[in-house]
């Protein structure tokens, strides 16, 4: 067991939680096309050749279309808590997904105060450990900078990906190259945060000792936190990472 995380409890109640991390893929039209655009035109994202209409579906696995040198999509269980205590337990490497039409939503515009509509959160594969509904709808919380780590700086990751597809032959990765540097730009170092609580329609504890005590104490509900940030306008993809915590007394 590893000790000394940060605080995540309160004087006279016990936690028990995780955290996931991962990347998601998102295709959506941006400004200044509206958000109901289906391939692209003003804004900064396109679908190119025989790719399928953009979306705006948060997918945290099984993407759509993945494109060629953009990061693997993949949303995963990191860490298991138990009184602010990271523990082992069977959760960590399962993976975290929103519905099959969780999108955000931007017919009211952008800065990163859209909601997520449709909103689901799973965990665990098709037997799932918690399947959950946010008890109000979840909206962002505004862009700022993000102080979380990415994984090269935005010229080092744009230099990269042109050298990667003027290797390629294909129309989809000619077409990207010539809007690369329209679709890859500073956004990328912007984060937005979601806050919601989340009403558990079951618990299903597997083999997970954190889901077993969550169900035998009766936690009604789960706080989500998460963090998008690292968006790829060009690979349709961000980061993504999240606590998600119930308390007990």
């Amino acid at each position: 067991m590893e000790s000394n995380i940060a605080n995540l409890g309160f004087r006279g109640l016990h936690n028990l939680g995780f955290r996931f991390r991962g990347v998601f893929q998102c295709r959506l039209a941006t400004n200044d096309d509206p958000a109901t655009e289906p391939r692209g035109n003003l804004g900064w994202t396109y679908a190119y050749a025989e790719e399928p209409d953009l979306d705006r579906i948060i997918r945290f696995n099984n993407p759509e279309s993945p494109r060629l040198h953009a990061p693997e999509v993949g949303v995963l269980i990191i860490n298991a808590i138990s009184d602010s205590q990271y523990v082992n337990d069977s959760l960590v490497g399962h993976p975290i997904n929103l519905g099959n039409e969780s999108y955000f939503d931007g017919s009211q515009g952008a800065r990163g105060l859209e909601p997520i509509r449709n909103f689901e959160f799973h965990v665990g594969d098709d037997d799932g450990f918690i399947n959950c509904q946010a008890r109000d709808l979840p909206r962002g919380g505004g862009a700022h900078n993000t102080s979380l780590p990415l994984p090269m700086p935005l010229e080092a990751l744009l230099n990269s990906r042109i050298q990667k597809l003027k290797l390629e032959e294909d129309e989809i990765s000619k077409a990207r190259l010539l809007r690369i540097k329209r679709s890859l730009w500073p956004i990328y170092y912007m984060e937005v945060t979601y806050n919601t609580t989340l009403d558990i329609n079951g618990y299903n504890p597997l083999d997970s000792e954190i889901i077993k005590l969550m169900k035998e104490r009766e936690i009604p509900d789960l706080n989500l936190q998460m963090n998008f940030y690292g968006f790829d306008g060009d690979g349709l993809v961000g980061y993504v990472n999240g606590t998600v915590m119930g308390q007990y007394r």
